[in-house]
């Protein structure tokens, strides 16, 4: 199974090893963010993917959650 985030082998889980580090920290960090600002999963997935702070490999985690939320909601209405 390839990475969802960048095509490279990522055995039986959705994300490589690189991208499952960044993807476990962006969710680690979300608590935190949600009580300071007060923010949705996708306002928080947002920000960090715009953020000129965060690293490359969380943007991409990012960028690929976000399109998923996207898509989802498409395919409800």
């Amino acid at each position: 199974m390839n990475c969802k985030a960048c095509d490279r082998d990522a055995g039986e889980r959705d994300f490589c090893p690189i991208h499952l580090k960044a993807y476990k920290n962006i969710i680690k960090v979300f608590e935190c963010w949600r009580k300071a600002l007060r923010i949705s999963w996708r306002e928080y997935l947002s920000e960090i993917a715009q953020n000129s702070l965060t690293g490359e490999w969380a943007k991409e985690v990012a960028s690929y959650l976000v399109n998923i939320e996207e898509t989802r909601n498409v395919e409800k209405s």
